[in-house]
């Protein structure tokens, strides 16, 4: 096993031919949380994951400021569309750390929901007031309408959409179906969605 102790100095470049060195030797990899994840009380030193696309890629940290977020999401009832995905998950991490007063996941993968639910309680449950996950199809409008009726969300993230351009260039009937239309009947004229990916 290989354990990545600090990873934010690797480039991506550097970051690849360890991935790449560690599958031809069977070696498994392991990275030690970063300093964010620590400094925010997100994880122990101790916790451990695996490497993912996200290390592969070598995205830069980008800093922003963090009280405004906070002063816009503290207290609030927050819904990510597309929970589960890699923009939405993100997010989901992110939004946790400024203590909304309920944080919703809506995504339509069970599997993604289930586990990032289980990641935002520290794996001590599925369901809480805080984190509360929902599966459902952004393209129902009818399960959406249920959905703010019954959890009242105050703020939006929409990153609920098909993001592999060349795969969804073959299928842009499903891409229209879902990036656009869902989009339109659900989130237009909302008045505090935030963005869409």
């Amino acid at each position: 096993m290989l354990i990545i102790a600090i990873s934010a100095g690797i480039s991506a470049a550097k970051m690849q031919k360890i991935a790449f060195a560690a599958k031809n030797n069977n070696a498994k990899i392991m990275i030690a949380p970063s300093m964010f994840e620590l400094e925010n009380h997100e994880s122990q030193p101790t916790d451990l994951r695996e490497i993912n696309y996200a290390d592969l890629l070598g995205r830069q940290l980008i800093t922003i400021d963090r009280k405004p977020v906070a002063d816009m999401v503290d207290g609030r009832v927050v819904m990510v569309t597309g929970a589960g995905g890699s923009i939405g998950s993100e997010i989901c991490r992110q939004l946790r750390t400024f203590k909304p007063k309920q944080l919703l996941l809506l995504d339509i993968d069970e599997t993604e929901l289930h586990n990032l639910s289980l990641e935002l309680t520290k794996y001590q449950k599925e369901f809480s007031p805080e984190v509360f996950p929902i599966c459902c199809d952004i393209k129902n409008k009818e399960k959406i309408d249920e959905v703010f009726a019954a959890f009242k969300p105050e703020i939006v993230f929409h990153a609920a959409a098909y993001k592999h351009v060349p795969m969804m260039e073959m299928y842009p009937e499903e891409a229209i179906r879902t990036n656009i239309k869902g989009s339109k009947q659900n989130f237009v004229g909302y008045p505090e969605s935030v963005g869409s990916a």
